[in-house]
């Protein structure tokens, strides 16, 4: 989904969770990666079951943003929140995506969360923030041409 504005706000203050949600932005998140401490971040899963659970979101979809999968906090952050909110969450923002096994990863955990949980597979978008776009588009054109039998194309051919 393309957003005007997309607030990102700290999941461990609900004051600021509040006052983000009364906004006329077109997305808000709940950041559980850089606007928390590490030595908030597993509270701060909790922040997140309630304000999406008991929040006024005002019709958009309720997200959050997990810590980056390369950190010790990702794996407890997607399966805590799924757990807790899952019937409610819109969507699960990955930060720092650098390579499409990355969303493999983050899809498959989400998948066997989903169901788990008696959801419909699917029902919690993976929304990406940021990443290596040019890596990630290299690689997917490499296994295309590998797939398709081109794996020796010069590709600075023009065609």
């Amino acid at each position: 989904m393309a957003y005007r504005s997309l607030l990102a706000v700290p999941a461990t203050s609900r004051k600021m969770v509040d006052k983000a949600l009364a906004s006329e932005a077109d997305g808000v998140f709940l950041d559980l990666e850089d606007a928390v401490a590490p030595s908030e971040k597993a509270g701060a899963r909790g922040d997140v079951i309630r304000a999406v659970r008991e929040a006024e979101w005002r019709g958009r979809p309720p997200r959050f943003r997990v810590n980056a999968l390369d950190t010790p906090y990702f794996y407890r952050d997607l399966v805590e929140v799924v757990e807790g909110a899952g019937g409610f969450l819109g969507a699960a923002l990955v930060p720092k995506v650098g390579l499409p096994q990355d969303l493999h990863v983050v899809d498959t955990r989400l998948w066997e969360l989903e169901s788990a949980c008696e959801l419909e597979p699917g029902k919690i978008e993976v929304e990406i923030l940021t990443g290596n776009w040019s890596a990630i588009a290299k690689t997917w054109q490499d296994e295309d041409e590998v797939e398709n039998g081109d794996e020796n194309k010069n590709h600075d051919e023009s065609e």
